[in-house]
């Protein structure tokens, strides 16, 4: 399930390598920009659509599977090393739970997961019982209406004074 080949501390995730994720072939990649090449794969028989992989303190990966079946869409925690599945979260009624062309989860500080799902064109926080904290639904002003969360990300204190000292562009 995985093929990763390790770095120089024995673990296959270093500086100068990038994590890609690959929804069109059910996998997350890592690349090695300093060899020009991928060291790595993780996901063949357990990914279906992946989206925004990334890497957590504890060395697991966390996913947004955008299963297209009749589970529906899929946030996992996985372990790159072992294949085995840590934490997984499916919404209470699948049809409500879809992801399959993009999105974006971010592995919060207390443990709780953020989840963009643009094809409902909401963000939600879950804890890792698989209760919804908060929700947020952007309003589709028209059937045709495209606007949509395409990606949400939980900003700390120091970054939301960075962002808010940068000035304001041409109007």
């Amino acid at each position: 399930m995985v093929a990763c080949r390790p770095g120089a501390d024995g673990s296959p995730f270093q500086p100068g390598r990038l994590l890609v994720t690959l929804r069109n072939l059910g996998l997350v990649a890592l690349i090695d920009l300093a060899e020009g090449r991928c060291v790595g794969t993780f996901g063949r028989g357990l990914l279906v659509a992946p989206h925004g992989a990334a890497l957590l303190a504890s060395g697991t990966l966390l996913v947004l599977d955008g299963e297209d079946g009749p589970g529906g869409a899929r946030v996992l925690e996985p372990d790159p090393t072992s294949g085995r599945v840590v934490w997984e979260y499916r919404g209470a009624r699948p049809e409500e739970f879809r992801a399959r062309g993009r999105g974006t989860v971010q592995g919060l500080a207390e443990g709780n997961v953020l989840v963009a799902n643009p094809e409902a064109a909401e963000s939600f926080e879950i804890t890792r019982a698989g209760e919804i904290v908060w929700r947020f639904r952007s309003a589709r002003l028209h059937p045709a209406d495209n606007s949509t969360v395409v990606s949400a990300q939980r900003c700390t204190p120091e970054q939301l004074a960075r962002l808010s000292a940068v000035p304001a562009g041409p109007r």
